[in-house]
């Protein structure tokens, strides 16, 4: 079930409850397409309540990891993703998980513009960050960059805006993981963005050097075998395995 799909439904649920409990509560002579839409309404929303808890709750073919690191995430289009903010070599890291739920490969272009609270004319200028990767079918994996932090916002929260836009070149294909992300705000004309509240840690770097994100895939699985691992059987040049006489 992708996002579009997901979002009818949701919408059907509402419209469902809404309309239905006006239909309900609305006093005065009752005619026939009032009693209609009573028992419509309702059902509406039931069906739609029904089939997204029963996707949510389908056997899952590969392991959750993201669930793992982060516990709740966003997703945009089929890749799920989570926002982590360590400290890595003296600076701020931010650590951007993603996952892939589709045997079909992924490109993905995100942009990553932390900012400080406040007002905006006092706010220190926070420099974003570009990354661009491609995720196989079912990978899950973590692209980290590091982030100049200035001294007036360290220990401090603030806002990261994640942008994202996804393409799948070759389709979805099939579902691998049903656990869906958190829906996230549509930027058009493609493309989907959030805003994070993050905490700046200190002290940390408050120059950094200008290189590209580091992207390492934590997890490939063998899509062929399902992701379970591979039983080895006897081949035509290894001998047969003894037979045990069982006759008396």
């Amino acid at each position: 079930m992708n996002m579009h799909v997901r979002g009818l439904l949701q919408l059907a649920v509402v419209v469902g409850v809404v309309f239905g409990t006006v239909f309900w509560l609305v006093p005065g002579p009752t005619y026939p397409i009032e009693w209609a839409m009573r028992i419509l309404l309702p059902s509406i929303a039931i069906l739609g309540w029904s089939v997204l808890r029963w996707h949510s709750r389908r056997p899952e073919i590969l392991h959750n990891f993201l669930a793992d690191v982060a516990g709740r995430y966003n997703e945009w289009d089929g890749l799920c993703f989570a926002l982590l903010v360590d400290v890595g070599d003296g600076c701020c890291r931010l650590n951007f998980y993603f996952q892939n739920r589709y045997r079909g490969r992924c490109h993905c272009r995100v942009t990553l513009h932390p900012t400080a609270l406040g007002l905006v004319f006092l706010r220190p200028k926070m420099a974003p960050i570009e990354m661009d990767f491609t995720s196989g079918g079912g990978e899950f994996g973590v692209a980290r960059a590091l982030c100049a932090v200035p001294c007036a916002v360290q220990n401090r929260p603030g806002i990261c805006k994640i942008s994202i836009c996804v393409d799948h070149p070759d389709g979805r294909g099939e579902t691998l993981r049903h656990r869906v992300g958190s829906h996230v705000s549509t930027n058009f004309p493609r493309g989907g963005y959030i805003n994070k509240m993050i905490r700046f840690p200190g002290p940390v770097a408050e120059h950094v050097v200008n290189r590209p994100p580091a992207i390492e895939i934590l997890s490939t699985p063998d899509l062929p075998t399902g992701g379970f691992p591979v039983i080895p059987v006897n081949t035509p040049d290894e001998p047969p395995l003894p037979r045990r006489d069982t006759t008396l």
